[in-house]
C-alpha cells in the first residue's frame, strides 16, 4: 500500500490526501486484515506488520505488508 501513497507531501493537506487514499482503494474491498506485529521504534515511530486480503474485480488477492 504505502507504493502508491506518499505522506507527509510538501504543500499538500489532509483533505488532498484523503481524496488520494480513495481514489487509490475506490474499487478494492478490504475483506480481511490480521497484524502481525507492532514495533515501536521511536516514540511517535511504530512499524506494522500486516497481512491483508483485497477484493478486486471479483479477485481475491493476498499480501504480506513488512
Amino acid at each position: 500500500m504505502a507504493k502508491h501513497i506518499c505522506l507527509f507531501s510538501k504543500g499538500d493537506n489532509f483533505g488532498k490526501e484523503a481524496g488520494r487514499v480513495r481514489k487509490v482503494f475506490e474499487q478494492r474491498n478490504l475483506k480481511d486484515f490480521k497484524i502481525i506485529s507492532v514495533e515501536y521504534k521511536a516514540p511517535a515511530i511504530a512499524e506494522v506488520k500486516v497481512n491483508v486480503m483485497i477484493l478486486f474485480k471479483e479477485i481475491e488477492y493476498r499480501k504480506k505488508y513488512y
